[in-house]
């Protein structure tokens, strides 16, 4: 029922468009039939002006024809370009030039017959749609129906009382008068029961190019056939209504083409999207796996204490937020087009990000990592209180002692926290081959590393971020020739609630 409901409503539409071209094609015959309009244009220059129009038009309507297929795999739209081809550059130039002018009346008369009878089988291949043979393209068999009509026309010249009987004839002339326009109403008919617009228009137009005959009558001294206003703008007007339809559909389909590129461009933005998720989280996985790895050790060889409760701790908080990481973002976090924003999705739902102490976050990780053999040192003062979650500062210390490990492998490490009026400054150095000058803010961009670096410049991109989702900032200070190594400074804002009721600072050592 809703296929028979979809026919009514194309054969609905066809119908409509068949009642426009009707009417419209009554009111240009009546036009150009009135006394007026005789008058006033001489048909000499009028059928030439006609002619190059029609020409034009349909070399164009050609082009499109053979987009067409190509674009759709269309085989009725590729013997349809053929079809206007041959139309355009043999049967119109063959039809205006007076078949009385000159020895190749008879040539030219037979060449233009050839070439009817040529299009009217192609427009019935069209009905058809039957498989191009072979690897032929549209545009070979074009050449091939151009160069196989000149060849007639020159065969014919050779032997022109042969050429003026075939001419002469009228079947041949009465058959095409009606297997034209009956061709062109089967394509018609064919695109309302497939429910095609553009068949059935194109229908339409090849209905009214063969419905008036093209034959010129002109004076014998002149080489231009009058073929009459009227049979000129007729075909005009139907070659216009094919170029019009092709057009139409090569922009809808050229349109939708531009839809599909967006949507796998999209695609293809979200799977990068994915991979930088996932090249992240392996990273920060590889960090607190480091850092977990001596951990392992310490629990089978040292009895327990108050290091080990740390310890413990420490180990405690590094599964959680590496299980956090493997959770991925929130189910119902909508995705930025900025990779960098979706970084905040990966910090756990259940840290508070108001005020937290600095201090036990930063002996957890001292604890971990001296338990995997590294040498570092914590100077701290009491009291230290900072905004946004300490999951963000567990994982940016994570990162930059993971860099500590593997670019100044054996070195001691130093830890310092203090206060600055509204800010809590971190300072993590070590006394390895630290980064060239000059690149101290490069390397905060994602991929980028230094000279002896083999990682993926992922670390400290992160950590900026994280940063500065927290209100806070990271930056490097570069080897100088008196002080080797690498510093790293860590800055977050201080929990303003809490800074009047700071002690003087004092220093914890826990080394």
């Amino acid at each position: 029922m809703r296929r028979i409901l979809g026919l009514c409503v194309l054969c609905r539409g066809g119908a409509c468009d068949a009642v426009a071209v009707g009417v419209s094609l009554a009111l240009l015959i009546a036009l150009t039939q009135s006394a007026p309009v005789r008058e006033a244009i001489s048909l000499g220059h009028a059928t030439v002006v006609m002619a190059l129009l029609t020409v034009t038009a349909g070399g164009m309507a050609a082009i499109l024809a053979h987009v067409t297929s190509r674009l759709l795999a269309d085989r009725r739209a590729a013997w349809l370009g053929v079809a206007l081809v041959l139309y355009s550059l043999a049967v119109i130039p063959a039809a205006t030039i007076d078949t009385r002018f000159g020895s190749a009346e008879s040539a030219i008369g037979v060449a233009r017959l050839f070439a009817q009878t040529v299009v009217v089988a192609l427009l019935v291949l069209v009905v058809w749609g039957a498989r191009i043979p072979g690897q032929l393209r549209g545009w070979w068999l074009s050449a091939a129906g151009l160069l196989l009509t000149a060849g007639i026309a020159a065969l014919a010249s050779e032997f022109p009382d042969l050429a003026q009987q075939v001419i002469s004839f009228e079947f041949p002339q009465i058959a095409l008068a009606i297997a034209g326009p009956v061709v062109g109403i089967v394509i018609v008919l064919v695109g309302w029961v497939q429910r095609s617009a553009m068949l059935s228009r194109i229908g339409l137009g090849a209905t009214v190019l063969l419905l008036v005959p093209l034959r010129g009558e002109g004076p014998p001294d002149g080489p231009i056939a009058e073929v009459g206003l009227t049979q000129s703008s007729a075909h005009l007007f139907g070659i216009l209504l094919v170029l019009i339809t092709l057009f139409q559909t090569v922009r809808r389909v050229l349109g939708l083409v531009d839809s599909t590129q967006a949507e796998q461009e999209e695609e293809l933005r979200l799977a990068k999207l994915g991979l930088s998720h996932a090249a992240e989280r392996d990273h920060e996985l590889r960090n607190g796996l480091a850092g977990l790895a001596g951990a392992a050790n310490v629990f089978k060889t040292r009895p327990l204490g108050a290091d080990t409760q740390v310890l413990s701790t420490a180990v405690a908080a590094e599964l959680d937020r590496l299980n956090v990481l493997l959770a991925g973002p929130n189910p119902g976090a909508s995705t930025d087009n900025d990779f960098d924003n979706d970084i905040d999705n990966d910090i756990d739902n259940d840290i508070d990000n108001g005020a937290y102490a600095v201090l036990p976050v930063l002996r957890q990780h001292v604890v971990l990592w001296r338990s995997g053999g590294m040498d570092i040192r914590l100077d701290a003062e009491l009291g230290l209180f900072a905004h946004g979650s300490p999951s963000s500062l567990a994982q940016v210390l994570t990162n930059v002692l993971t860099n500590c490990a593997k670019h100044a492998s054996g070195s001691p490490v130093r830890i310092q926290a203090s206060r600055a009026g509204d800010t809590i400054r971190i300072r993590v150095s070590d006394f390895g081959a630290g980064i060239e000058r000059g690149i101290e803010r490069a390397v905060l961009e994602r991929g980028v590393r230094g000279a002896h670096s083999n990682g993926h410049g992922l670390g400290l991109h992160i950590c900026q971020r994280l940063l500065q989702a927290d209100g806070g900032r990271l930056f490097i200070r570069p080897r100088r020739a008196h002080e080797p190594g690498c510093t790293v400074f860590v800055e977050l804002p201080a929990a303003a609630s809490l800074l009047a009721q700071l002690e003087p600072a004092a220093l914890l050592d826990t080394s």
